[in-house]
């Protein structure tokens, strides 16, 4: 059930994407030609207004594509369960945790796919075919480099690079699943009072936000700033030596832990006041 959960979600949020991605797309091939109107020196003043002009709508593009984004995965848990739509989405025979999960999943990908679009629209305003030869020839250079230092590193090395890029990669998606959580959270807990749902869901998101942000900082000084000065110390005198990677795997493992944490508490707070404090009338 989860499976046609996911599949359907997919098919609702991506009349609204795929529409999206292909407009910047197109926005940032017209850039590139803006900006070569903007280098020539043989440019009127109109084509060269128009082209700066063109550049400002790019740059305004690519932050309503990051905005639409979030607004979608928040439209979408809205009228999945606090609409008039509520009322069926509660009644069918699917568990809540598969609703909110595929929910969560799709915004996931969403923002994956949002976060390459972006950079793939940056690299067709800024590069030119040239450029774009000379970056894959560095680029496969790079990777031959890598694979040629791979046999003359320890295996402790090693393995630590690779857990590091794990842990790197489980942040990256945990962050992502935060930024929904919190916003299901909030509209949850808003829409289960009788009056001004609306403005309390805003007041609960903006809540939430700031608390994970002041979260943030102080575990960043308190516990992985201390972790980090530990380990310095420890490794101070010896590291040219004997290099590791566990003062790193460390420190992104709390990171990745608090992550897990935030969106553990957002979930089961989402979770409870859908199923017992929801009030749709």
């Amino acid at each position: 059930m989860l499976k046609k959960s996911i599949k359907h979600e997919f098919r609702a949020t991506s009349r609204v994407m795929l529409p999206v991605y292909l407009a910047i797309l197109a926005l940032s091939v017209v850039t590139h030609f803006a900006q070569r109107v903007i280098d020539s020196q043989n440019s009127s003043d109109f084509l060269r207004t128009v082209a700066l002009l063109t550049m400002v709508i790019f740059f305004i593009g690519l932050a309503a594509v990051g905005l639409s984004v979030i607004a979608l995965a928040a439209t979408r848990f809205y009228r999945s369960f606090l609409s008039d739509e509520g009322y069926l989405t509660m009644t069918l025979p699917v568990n809540t945790h598969k609703l909110i999960s595929s929910r969560l999943i799709v915004s996931v990908v969403w923002y994956a796919l949002t976060a390459l679009v972006c950079l793939l629209s940056v690299f067709l305003m800024a590069m030119n075919s040239g450029d774009w030869s000379r970056f894959f020839r560095g680029f496969g250079s790079f990777v031959r480099e890598v694979w040629k230092m791979l046999p003359d590193l320890e295996t402790n090395m090693l393995l630590g690079m690779i857990l590091c890029a794990v842990e790197l990669f489980l942040c990256l998606v945990l962050g992502a699943a935060l930024a929904s959580l919190l916003l299901y959270a909030a509209m949850a807990i808003g829409h289960s009072f009788n009056r001004h749902k609306k403005a309390l869901s805003v007041v609960f998101g903006l809540v939430f936000y700031y608390a994970t942000q002041i979260a943030a900082v102080v575990s960043a000084i308190w516990i992985i700033g201390g972790l980090f000065a530990k380990y310095e110390r420890a490794y101070a005198m010896d590291y040219l030596l004997e290099p590791s990677m566990t003062p790193y795997n460390l420190i992104i493992g709390v990171a990745l832990a608090l992550l897990a944490a935030a969106c553990v508490l957002f979930y089961f707070l989402t979770h409870y006041f859908l199923t017992r404090k929801l009030n749709l009338e």
